[in-house]
Parts: C-alpha cells; sequence; structure tokens
C-alpha cells in the first residue's frame, strides 16, 4: 500500500508543477490536457504491473547446483525468482557470507516456427540475493510448501533498505521451460523460488511512448513558451520504463524511489538539455523573422 502511496505522490507533485507551468504561459497548447492525463496515467499503471503482477501461474524451488524444473511459461508471462531466506542466528547474522547468495540459471526452451519447426533456445541469467537482518516481523506466513523446499525456508512481505530479495527475467521463448540452477553459492538463502507471472508492459513500447511525448513537451516549452514543461514531460513519460526495469513486487516503495532516480537523470538532465537548445533555436528563428 505504502508503494502506491509513493509512487501516486512522486507522478502528482510533478503533475501538478507542470500544469502550474502551463498556466502560468500565455496560451495553454493545444492537446496539453489529454497530453498531461497519459504521461501521468502511464507511468502509474506501469508500476502498478510491476509491484502488483497476480496470481503466480506456476511455480518450482531450486536449492543446489543442477537442481531442475520444468515450468509452464505462456506468452506475456516473467519469470520472479525470490531468495528464501535461511533462519539465521544473530551470530550468523555477523558473518558477511551470510548475507548474500549469488545464483545463476540456465534456461532452455523450444518455440515453434510458422512450419512448425522446433527452434530450441537458450538463455543465462544471474543475480545476487541480498539481505541485512532476520526480523520475524516482516515474514511472510504464506509460504510455498513444495516437496523440495525446507519448511524453515523464509520469504519477506518486502524487501528493506540495502536489501535485494527479487528480480524478474523475462524469457526468450514460450511454452514448457527448462530451468537449471549452475550456480549457487552464498549463506543468505536456502533456495530459490521460481514464479511465472504475468508480464508489466514491454520496456520497448515505454521507451516509444518516453521519446514521443519527451518531444511533446519540449514543443510545448519551446514553441508555446511554457517554462521547463519539457523536462517534467521527460521525466513522467519516461518513468514507466525504469519501473518496470528496476521495480520487482518485494522492491515497494523503495524500489520506486530507486526508480525515480534514473528517471530524475533522463527528464531534468538529458530532455531538459534537448529543450534549451530547442528554445534558443526558436529564439534565433523569431528574431530572424523580425
Amino acid at each position: 500500500m505504502i508503494a502506491y502511496v509513493v509512487l501516486a505522490g512522486v507522478i502528482l507533485a510533478i503533475t501538478i508543477s507542470t500544469i502550474n507551468r502551463v498556466r502560468g504561459a500565455a496560451r495553454i497548447p493545444p492537446g496539453f490536457w489529454i497530453s498531461i492525463v497519459l504521461v501521468s496515467a502511464v507511468p502509474f499503471y506501469s508500476g502498478y504491473a510491476a509491484l502488483t503482477p497476480g496470481e503466480a501461474t506456476d511455480r518450482a524451488a531450486l536449492q543446489k547446483v543442477d537442481d531442475v524444473a520444468v515450468l509452464k511459461y505462456p506468452e506475456g508471462s516473467a519469470l520472479l525468482v525470490t531468495g528464501q531466506l535461511k533462519k539465521l542466528s544473530a551470530k550468523e547474522l555477523k558473518n558477511p557470507l551470510n548475507l548474500k547468495t549469488d545464483y545463476a540459471l540456465k534456461i532452455t526452451g523450444v518455440n515453434r516456427s510458422p512450419e512448425g519447426k522446433p527452434l530450441p533456445w537458450n538463455q543465462s541469467e544471474s543475480g545476487t540475493i541480498e539481505r541485512m537482518g532476520d526480523k520475524e516481523e516482516d515474514l511472510d506466513v504464506d509460504l510455498y510448501e513444495g516437496e523440495t523446499l525446507s519448511t524453515s525456508g523464509k520469504q519477506r512481505n518486502a524487501s528493506g533498505l540495502r536489501e535485494d530479495l527479487q528480480a524478474r527475467y523475462l524469457l526468450k521463448g514460450n511454452g514448457d521451460v527448462r530451468v537449471a540452477l549452475s550456480n549457487y553459492h552464498g549463506g543468505a538463502t536456502e533456495a530459490i523460488l521460481l514464479e511465472v507471472i504475468k508480464a508489466p508492459p514491454p520496456t520497448m513500447y515505454l521507451w516509444l511512448f518516453g521519446l514521443v511525448f519527451s518531444a511533446i513537451g519540449i514543443y510545448y516549452e519551446a514553441w508555446w513558451k511554457c517554462e521547463k514543461v519539457g523536462q517534467d514531460f521527460g521525466f513522467l513519460s519516461l518513468y514507466g520504463v525504469f519501473l518496470v526495469d528496476v521495480v520487482a513486487p518485494l522492491d515497494g516503495y523503495i524500489g520506486v524511489l530507486y526508480s525515480a532516480m534514473p528517471t530524475f537523470l533522463m527528464g531534468y538532465g538529458a530532455v531538459a538539455g534537448f529543450a534549451f537548445l530547442a528554445v534558443k533555436y526558436k529564439e534565433s528563428q523569431d528574431k530572424v523573422v523580425e
């Protein structure tokens, strides 16, 4: 719940600032109200989709190197990897080796061509599960009870600060997918939980949306003299890209804030720079006309 409040707060703050800037201009640009609704709604939807993927359609647990799981992976899905934390004593938590687990997955499957020809594919993914502590009040009581998963495994409801408990991967194919644990080193977890979930909006489309509406914001700033609207549109329209790239369900409000950092650099750095150049160009053109 806090994550959605933070997400809405970030978007609302920039949206209100943008509206105030435009209302201070001599004229409101054409299509502005439709544009501001879209650039506000898309990042919120993207963040919601990243944080709330719905129920897993398939799941399995891997505990040691060479463990294998076969998952049904429908089109439009994503693979969610979550660390099942070990129950450690206070003394064990002081050992840095018990605060992270490195893992690597080898993923294979077979796609089909339009003619029905098998097209084998493979993919490798790796990551690190990092933890800072093991507080009882943070533990999820609805644990996955697979046959190969120890009953003492713990999964947090949300990642804490400086923790990384979960990652999401998009696979090259669909259908029956074989996932093998090719590397598993560290003392933070006792198993890696694999879940097939609904994927968030495709990053390619979000990038396209962001670039188009960043350009619209620059147009409003340079041609309609709406001060700093280009950078605001840049932030809002590109926020969805980084929400989908950065945020996994357990990341919560911390992930929402982290994803705002690269978005800020893009919107108030790169897009603002292009807007500045566009303003100077328009001013030079106006002087020539005079």
